[in-house]
């Protein structure tokens, strides 16, 4: 049972009701949660290393989502968070670091992390747009297996 007028542990104990195997609470406030993709189309991939190769795949590694909620959260300020993923493009891991925010101002500044975690999976499942992915020799192995 949470605290009354505690949103930030009333967030983090619906988190775990509904994400308990991907969330990992660290210290106070903070953790994060690994979001599984798994594509509806297969994604290209070629290798940009020594040689050429072209792979199809339907899953990649997870998006792992690092949250914060500072002490006035969520109605003077919102989570932090950070994305951090092996194989989206950095670009995109702005624009969705960006929405996090737009998301926040959208909904009256208001508890939304699970609303920006099932928006990322929405997103994921569609390979973010991306219709290939080029990837170095070093990436490959990962995205492989």
């Amino acid at each position: 049972m949470t605290e009354v007028g505690n949103e930030r542990a009333a967030e983090l104990e619906t988190l775990g009701a509904i994400c308990a195997d991907n969330l990992v609470v660290q210290k106070g406030y903070s953790g994060y949660i690994e979001i599984p993709v798994a594509l509806q189309t297969p994604l290209q991939l070629f290798r940009t290393g020594q040689g050429k190769e072209e792979h199809g795949i339907s899953q990649l590694p997870p998006i792992r989502v690092c949250f914060d909620f500072p002490e006035n959260y969520p109605t003077a300020t919102a989570h932090r968070v950070q994305l951090k993923s092996c194989w989206l493009p950095d670009g995109e891991i702005q624009d969705l670091q960006a929405v996090f925010f737009t998301l926040w101002e959208e909904y009256g500044h208001a508890e939304i992390l699970y609303a920006y975690i099932n928006y990322i999976q929405e997103c994921a499942e569609l390979a973010f747009g991306l219709e290939c992915l080029d990837v170095v020799d070093d990436l490959l192995p990962q995205l492989l297996d």
